[in-house]
């Protein structure tokens, strides 16, 4: 689905991170982003949350006042960043929750071997409940298994969509992992949020959403870690891991940040 398709359906969920002093000057650019979001589809939902005023930088309260004034939308709600106040994230899931056909599935902690089954065992509740439209948290799960996050994506993507990719120095450590066409959830609507701290696991599902133009992804930009590594074991019982691949979104895009 187009970007420009999804927020023209009523109604439109987004999330604004709070920006940290130095990026302050994002939001300029990002104002002009929301105006046109605003003129594609009036009665969007806003979900804003960040930091408050402590960082410094541009904070939950100029974020609300730029979208009630500016743009006449008002801020659904605010909640702390990394849900360090349990009583507004919550507020925010049940306002969130109360919107027809919408529903919030938040992965908390890295990918572990059972996330796959609790993944599709809580999408198949909240379908049950009527959710039309997914919203993927992300922030702060720092990844986990690749063939986790293969799966998750699987759920959402039509056949043969590229999921993710490796390339190393010898072309055996080359892959390439496509859908396999037998996801539940191929015609639902989608909206993964990432931060900073999203990474790995993470960052493939993102990605894959992202690029095979499934779904949308807002937030900050991700943490960048992309190595596939493999464990050689010692004559001391001891072993060492080195890397042997990198892993791409399906357009080819590095998941692993720059060293420098």
């Amino acid at each position: 689905m187009q970007i420009s398709q999804m927020f023209k359906r009523k109604p439109c969920v987004f999330s604004i991170e709070c920006f940290p002093p130095k990026q302050t000057a994002n939001f300029d650019k990002m104002k002009d982003t929301l105006r046109t979001m605003r003129t594609l589809n009036p009665d969007f939902i806003s979900v804003t949350y960040g930091a408050g005023g402590s960082t410094g930088g541009v904070s939950t309260v100029e974020v609300a006042e730029f979208l009630k004034n500016d743009l006449n939308v008002e801020p659904l709600a605010h909640m702390i960043c990394m849900g360090s106040d349990k009583a507004k994230a919550a507020q925010l899931l049940d306002q969130l929750n109360a919107v027809e056909g919408i529903r919030w599935i938040r992965i908390l902690y890295a990918y572990p071997e059972r996330i796959t089954d609790e993944f599709v065992a809580a999408l198949s509740v909240l379908k049950n409940e009527g959710a039309k439209r997914y919203i993927v948290d992300l922030r702060g799960n720092g990844g986990g298994y690749m063939e986790i996050a293969v799966a998750m994506a699987n759920e959402f993507l039509p056949k043969d969509n590229l999921i993710v990719s490796t390339k190393g120095r010898y072309k055996k450590n080359d892959t390439s992992v496509y859908s396999d066409g037998n996801g539940s959830y191929q015609d639902a609507e989608i909206v993964v949020l990432i931060n900073e701290f999203s990474a790995s696991a993470s960052e493939i599902f993102a990605g894959a959403m992202q690029d095979n133009d499934r779904g949308l992804v807002i937030g900050a930009r991700s943490f960048g870690k992309g190595l596939v590594q493999r464990e050689f074991k010692l004559s001391d019982n001891s072993a060492i891991r080195l890397t042997i691949a990198r892993y791409y979104t399906p357009t080819g895009r590095c998941i692993q940040k720059d060293y420098k």
